[in-house]
């Protein structure tokens, strides 16, 4: 059971009634795991006479499709202040790990049918895979003789994606202006090991310093392992601006769907 409010003051109704909604698919989420993971990472990079830092972090909390079967039992609209009350039937719970964890087994069988020459085929499994296996919360998913899914499956992401580099492809820095475009395309290459399929793989394009326009945000590489995007119009002011380009796993999932 999750019972939450929110003070009304400067939001719309549909505002007030969403944010006291989220409250409490996060309480319910909270209560069908003491432990919602969180992870950071911090990595330093040298090249020549430049040192490099970037910074991530990431955490999982339950949503509304993750608690599949979460129901609005009750809500109360009074003068200052919104209260909803929202329920979870237990069964209902165990019945949809179940069935994750089952679909876990089934994309974790069909990964198998692939060679580690088909990277993108193995990562469309793995990753739906993954987003099964953080459903079924304090349980182990055994396949076969044995396997935990709950550690094989991101242990093989993890050995995929090390396999895979991205190298700039031709120049690294541009000179441009603000609300023009670049005037050449920003290009980059994917690197595996001789043998291995690079095509196909969604590249995204972020502005990380600065703020500017993409022909494309994501760009997949071609049979040669490359890809490429325009800066179609610089909106920001900074002298120095960056762009990073990385494998965008959401598209590579979403893509098996």
């Amino acid at each position: 059971w999750a019972r939450e409010s929110v003070n009304k003051k400067g939001l719309s109704e549909n505002d007030y009634k969403n944010k006291a909604n989220e409250r409490a698919l996060i309480t319910i989420s909270m209560q069908l795991s003491s432990n919602v993971s969180s992870s950071t990472e911090s990595n330093i990079y040298e090249s020549g006479t430049e040192i490099e830092r970037d910074y991530s972090q990431s955490q999982f909390m339950s949503t509304m499709a993750d608690i599949d079967g979460a129901e609005k039992f009750a809500d109360y609209n009074g003068s200052s202040q919104y209260w909803v009350v929202w329920r979870l039937k237990k069964s209902k719970h165990e019945e949809n790990m179940e069935r994750a964890a089952e679909s876990a087994k089934g994309y974790y069988e069909f990964f198998l049918s692939f060679s580690d020459k088909q990277p993108v085929q193995q990562l469309q499994q793995l990753i739906p895979a993954y987003e099964d296996i953080i459903k079924v919360i304090g349980k182990d998913i055994i396949f076969g003789g044995g396997v935990n899914l709950r550690t094989e499956i991101p242990s093989q992401l993890s050995r995929i994606l090390y396999s895979i580099r991205i190298v700039p492809e031709g120049e690294t820095s541009q000179t441009g202006k603000v609300n023009t475009p670049l005037s050449k395309p920003l290009k980059v290459k994917t690197r595996f090991k001789r043998g291995v399929d690079p095509s196909d793989i969604p590249i995204r394009f972020v502005f990380e310093g600065g703020e500017g326009d993409f022909s494309h945000d994501v760009s997949k590489t071609s049979k040669s392992g490359k890809a490429e995007t325009k800066v179609t119009k610089i909106i920001s002011r900074k002298r120095v601006q960056s762009i990073r380009a990385q494998i965008d796993l959401g598209q590579i999932g979403r893509a098996h769907v």
